[in-house]
């Protein structure tokens, strides 16, 4: 796993994903709240070891870490004269 800043991963932190600075919260964690809280003033208030740096550091490190690959995917069946 790919390791910037003060995130790392550790085998010793939940299930071996990114964390923040060495505490047991995890970049998952911090990418799922910040869409939670899009106020910033809230997420810092929710989690006051956060700092904004951790933040900026998290998103990047996990859009980095999700595989990208294009699935190919089949056009919707036809629904017809009615949708139920």
């Amino acid at each position: 796993m790919l390791c910037c800043g003060s995130l790392g991963s550790q085998a010793a932190h939940p299930r071996g994903n990114g964390c923040i600075r060495g505490m047991r919260l995890t970049v998952r964690r911090v990418v799922e709240d910040v869409v939670m809280y899009p106020n910033r003033d809230d997420l810092f208030r929710n989690y006051p070891e956060l700092e904004p740096d951790d933040v900026r550091q998290a998103l990047p490190f996990a859009a980095a870490n999700l595989e990208d690959s294009a699935a190919k995917s089949e056009p919707p069946a036809p629904l017809g004269d009615h949708w139920w």
